[in-house]
């Protein structure tokens, strides 16, 4: 929505605690080889990205998280509240701004 790309144009994977940061870590990329500059286009709207899961997660009326709102095992995991909490500190983060 941001990028205005086609969900397959774009690789995602995160790690609950990446081995190089020692932190919870998202990985955006291009699906193009050699890229065509969605990842820097994802880089730079990192702020807005962030806001906008918060928002998304934060008005959806579940209580567990869902598919709406933290993906489709979200309610199995009880991840409403573990994702609220890791935005809210990505929002606190200086090096973000």
């Amino acid at each position: 929505m941001f990028l205005m790309c086609d969900r397959g144009d774009i690789r995602v994977h995160s790690m609950v605690r990446d081995p190089m940061f020692s932190a919870p870590t998202i990985y955006i990329a291009d699906n193009v080889p050699g890229g065509v500059g969605l990842a820097d286009g994802a880089f730079a709207l990192k702020e807005k990205l962030i806001d906008a899961a918060f928002e998304a997660i934060e008005s959806c009326p579940c209580s567990d998280g869902c598919p709406a709102c933290t993906g489709a095992f979200g309610a199995t995991m009880n991840a409403k509240g573990p994702t609220m909490a890791l935005l809210e500190i990505l929002r606190s983060q200086e090096d973000l701004k």
